[in-house]
């Protein structure tokens, strides 16, 4: 699917009284504004349970108020992270719309979520609404709310794939929002303490070798979030002949699934987070298939820290880590061939306990090296204590 096709833009609004009436006013201004289509929304709101409302709730009255309105050509997926965005009093939304004639949107609904496929220059990209499971549900479970939670999500996941038709091989890109995610809870079992991060990993591991034939990984985010559960988001593509995204290695950092147990948390063996550090949606699939031959690419790079090696760099310095992460996107992106050097969406993750003013600096730093209307800013707990930033991206042509 070329990258180009698929538009970004955000949108900002004040958080109300009825913030699914206000966003789906607010998406609604921003079609009839816009050519094309939209494909999928994500939205940022902090606080929800003070609001009297959680991420499902708001997710599913979204979509429902959004399928009420007689003047959208279909219902994009959505989905909704409890995560505030800079202006933490606001709503924050990622609007991924389709601009491309040559490639057809088919709108439609499981267990009543939106999803979208994208048919084009013979390919399929599939964006499925979040699949949010919150830990509460998981008591009484004999697992740690984390694993259950985790595993409860990718089957429901799993269960939207085999809707599809298709395999898990197949996401390309996948984004995981872990509630509380450096907080250590107790094992279903033992009362042992666990890291809710290494809990994920854990049954993440477990899942993929049960569904994953090939032994590549998605590009992935694995970030922390507000909202007391988990909730897992993806995007499948499937080529024109087949073939599975290449996946591009680091020349900085190491291998995520390489990891050592001197970066993982926990007693027992511990487990990496198996992840891709950027999958390459190639040209190659659709000129084997002589059906586009300008086909072009999206670079889709997962969520990157500060990390030389599996090493944290500058731990005391938010500035120079989130410098040190753009230089390794930027050193990760160049290894893409065909090259992809246009970004085309930019997403800085900021550690909950940043100051305000410190947020605003580093949001500066931010636009200094991309366009501000590209770059989406959030706040959630990264994956280690002594990372500040975590960014991710796509690029294209």
């Amino acid at each position: 699917m070329p990258n180009h096709a698929i538009r970004y833009a955000r949108l900002d609004l004040p958080f109300g009284t009825a913030p699914a009436d206000e966003t789906v006013e607010a998406i609604r201004q921003f079609d009839a504004a816009h050519d094309g289509f939209l494909v999928k929304v994500v939205v940022f709101a902090a606080k929800l349970t003070d609001r009297h409302t959680d991420c499902r709730r708001l997710q599913r009255a979204i979509a429902r108020r959004l399928k009420a309105c007689k003047t959208l050509s279909g219902v994009p997926a959505v989905t909704v992270v409890e995560q505030p965005p800079l202006t933490k009093d606001w709503i924050s939304a990622d609007v991924f719309y389709l601009n491309d004639s040559k490639i057809k949107p088919h709108y439609a609904w499981f267990d009543n979520l939106p999803y979208v496929r994208l048919d084009g220059y013979g390919c399929r990209q599939f964006w499925c609404s979040g699949f949010a499971t919150p830990y509460a549900q998981m008591k009484g479970v004999k697992l740690s709310a984390a694993y259950a939670a985790g595993l409860h999500c990718l089957n429901d996941l799993q269960h939207w794939i085999d809707h599809v038709g298709l395999r898990f091989d197949h996401v390309i890109r996948q984004w995981n929002y872990i509630g509380q995610i450096l907080d250590l809870n107790p094992h279903g079992k033992t009362g042992e303490l666990k890291q809710n991060y290494q809990e994920f990993n854990t049954v993440r591991q477990v899942f993929y070798q049960n569904h994953k034939r090939e032994p590549v990984y998605p590009a992935a985010t694995g970030i922390g979030c507000d909202y007391a559960g988990i909730i897992i988001d993806a995007v499948l593509f499937e080529s024109a002949d087949g073939h599975l995204p290449p996946a591009l290695k680091s020349p900085v950092q190491t291998e995520a699934f390489d990891y050592t147990d001197r970066v993982l948390v926990g007693k027992d063996a511990k487990t990496p987070p198996l992840f891709s550090r950027a999958r390459l949606q190639t040209q190659k699939a659709a000129k084997a298939a002589n059906t586009a031959p300008d086909f072009p690419l999206c670079c889709w790079v997962s969520g990157t820290a500060s990390i030389a090696g599996e090493r944290t760099l500058d731990p005391t310095s938010p500035d120079k880590q989130l410098d040190n992460t753009i230089q390794s996107i930027e050193r990760l992106v160049a290894t893409a061939d065909p090259a992809a050097p246009n970004y085309r969406r930019i997403r800085l993750y900021l550690k909950s306990a940043i100051h305000a003013d410190q947020a605003r600096h580093l949001a500066e730093m931010l636009y200094q090296r991309f366009p501000k209307g590209i770059c989406q800013i959030v706040y959630g707990d990264v994956c280690r204590d002594d990372l500040w930033v975590e960014i991710e991206a796509e690029t294209g042509l």
